[in-house]
């Protein structure tokens, strides 16, 4: 069984009225304990109300920018979602998991060919990690696909914008909102069309990989579409 540490929430950051990133303060002592490659989870325990509960959010910082934070959104009835958005307050302690995971990109071996990202809701989160890291870390081409209902309830939104202004040739960024339109970006959820355009919008880039984090429905769909145009399994 992995074992669990307690760290400090050194700060809060309110992302949308749903949701935060909170971000821990890792001593130096458990540095190498909490290094991470990008896109994997922390396990965070926490007794609420005299029970011990626990769940799993992954890491949004890069593995560049020497931090560690976790983005939660609340979700109807979640105990501890409900606790951090709620309740943490910065200066609080929490037990974490050390990084864990299968969902990674690793910028010293697969960091050679482009990345497409697809997102929905809070399956954003591991997103960034990726895409901070392979911009700030690599020279390749990232395009980011990511769906939400409105642009007010976009995680990371301001954060996304300012790495397309910074990255403005190799960070391709394409919202899909189904309830508000925005700007010249996609209306309605994320479908084949939407792929299909975009990868003919993109077609002379180096694809190497695919990330696709959200629910389940579209993750399988979206795998289902990669497959059909004869993507390696």
């Amino acid at each position: 069984m992995n074992k669990l540490y307690e760290l400090k929430v050194a700060k809060i950051t309110h992302l949308t009225t749903s949701s935060v990133m909170i971000t821990f303060e890792v001593p130096d002592l458990l540095r190498k304990v909490f290094s991470f490659e990008a896109g994997e989870y922390l396990t965070l325990q926490q007794t609420i109300n005299g029970e011990k509960v626990r769940r799993a959010y992954s890491i949004c910082s890069g593995v560049n920018e020497g931090e560690l934070s976790v983005a939660v959104k609340r979700v109807p009835n979640g105990v501890f979602s409900t606790y951090a958005t709620q309740e943490l307050k910065e200066g609080d302690t929490i037990e974490v998991m050390p990084p864990m995971g299968s969902f990674v990109f690793f910028y010293d071996i697969f960091g050679n060919r482009d990345i497409m990202l697809f997102s929905a809701g809070s399956g954003v989160t591991p997103m960034m990690s990726i895409a901070k890291t392979a911009l700030a870390m690599t020279q390749i081409k990232v395009v980011f696909v990511y769906g939400n209902k409105s642009k007010e309830e976009t995680l990371f939104f301001d954060e996304i914008e300012a790495l397309k202004e910074q990255y403005p040739e190799r960070f391709k960024v394409h919202y899909a909102f189904s309830q508000e339109p925005w700007g010249d970006h996609y209306t309605g959820r994320i479908n084949d069309e939407i792929v299909n355009e975009l990868f003919e919008k993109y077609k002379d880039f180096n694809w190497g990989r695919y990330y696709a984090c959200g629910p389940t429905q579209l993750v399988k769909d979206l795998r289902e579409m990669l497959l059909l145009r004869g993507i390696d399994k």
